[in-house]
């Protein structure tokens, strides 16, 4: 997993912006979703944030990913409100309790389906996932799940482990942190997954943004039968 002194010791950082999308309610269960982009997009990225749920960083986020590459971009509020409070942190047992609770596979698979039909019933053809922290663990396994998502995204990802490289089923890019602990063995299993084409580009929090807009594009355009190795 990621780093404990950095991610689960300290707080969001606070933002004053203000996103430019809109929040609407998403199937029958009335999922609470951030919502950018053109809405007669035909692709469209489904943003899972941390465990600090809606917060503006990355509603922020969303708002440059749409703005750059075009897609429609939306993010569920999975925790409808109530995510992981800032005054838990550094208490692991809290944390992996709270995680088993409401932010399981079996707890949010469900709900990204919701969404997904929903795209779907908007005109949307494919997606794609990028997934922060805790969300990218969730990103990478809903791609075994689903091949309507054309690829994933991993930022700063945590509690990865092996069995969830194996069973990846789309291209995969991966970006860690620095100073995070070595996960070599989980990113030799991505590269010897050779049912999917997977692309792992190494790079440091400061230059994330632009990386990503730049290659979660082409994830989502890639076949599966193209091998692409990149490393920064």
């Amino acid at each position: 997993m990621s780093s404990l002194k950095s991610c689960c010791t300290i707080a969001p950082v606070d933002s004053t912006y203000q996103p430019v999308g809109t929040v609407e309610n998403v199937g029958i269960h009335e999922l609470p979703t951030y919502i950018v982009g053109p809405k007669d997009a035909k692709k469209a990225i489904v943003v899972l944030y941390d465990i600090f749920g809606f917060h503006n960083n990355t509603k922020q986020f969303c708002d440059v990913l749409a703005n750059n590459c075009g897609y429609k971009v939306v993010m569920p509020d999975f925790f409808r409100g109530e995510p992981y409070k800032p005054e838990w942190m550094g208490d692991m047992d809290r944390l992996m309790a709270w995680i088993q609770k409401v932010g399981s596979l079996k707890v949010i698979q469900p709900q990204v389906e919701v969404v997904r039909q929903w795209l779907q019933e908007q005109g949307v053809v494919q997606g794609g996932l990028v997934g922060f922290c805790w969300g990218a663990k969730i990103s990478v396994q809903l791609t075994a799940l689903d091949s309507f998502f054309g690829g994933a995204s991993l930022i700063h990802p945590s509690f990865v482990d092996v069995k969830d490289a194996e069973n990846a089923g789309a291209p995969i890019l991966a970006l860690p942190s620095q100073n995070e602990p070595d996960r070599l063995n989980i990113w030799k299993s991505l590269l010897r997954n050779l049912s999917v084409t997977n692309v792992i580009i190494n790079v440091s929090m400061t230059c994330i943004t632009a990386s990503l807009l730049h290659v979660v594009i082409g994830v989502m355009n890639l076949t599966r039968r193209e091998p692409l190795k990149l490393f920064n």
